[in-house]
């Protein structure tokens, strides 16, 4: 039944769904229900067509709400991260100072800069990053101390413009 009718559901698939390349992922999901319920089909060749269709509009009104719900989850979490990552009274830094601040921070050691990710980007207590780390609350707030010594030194950074603007180390 497949193989005579799935070739005419193909086509029928492809003009309804958007974008049209979606098309074979809901053959392939009405496909599994007409497996499923293939007792119930019709012996008639045209009422097995009619119900295939009938199947794989209805995986495609499945398909359409999905993706539905996964962009509105996805702008709900866009607005709830800009929501937190939004200014908190400081002001923020222009492109250049930015990129100073990036390119000072390259020259930390790696773990150094990771310990400093994890405590000023993602907001983790010196206990968190150790957990994270697997290393002692005391010997992050030593490595954090130390990569603040060594930015507090970089030329980058010694613009009275970065210190104006917040970025001190």
């Amino acid at each position: 039944m497949v193989r005579a009718r799935g070739a005419r559901v193909i086509p029928i698939l492809r003009g309804a769904a958007t974008p049209p390349a979606d098309a074979a992922d809901v053959f392939q999901q009405a496909l599994l229900v007409v497996w499923r319920k293939h007792d119930a089909a019709p012996s008639d060749a045209g009422e097995a067509l009619a119900w295939m269709i009938g199947i794989a509009r209805l995986e495609l009104a499945n398909h359409r709400r999905g993706n539905r719900r996964r962009l509105a989850a996805t702008d709900r979490l866009r607005a709830e991260l800009s929501a937190q990552l939004a200014p908190t009274g400081s002001p923020a830094p222009t492109d250049d100072h930015a990129e100073r601040l990036r390119a000072a921070i390259a020259v930390l050691p790696e773990a150094d800069r990771e310990i400093a990710r994890l405590t000023y980007w993602d907001a983790l207590t010196s206990k968190q990053v150790g957990a994270v780390l697997g290393l002692s609350p005391a010997a992050v707030r030593k490595r954090l101390q130390r990569a603040r010594a060594t930015l507090s030194t970089h030329p980058l950074l010694q613009s009275s413009e970065v210190e104006a603007d917040g970025f001190r180390a």
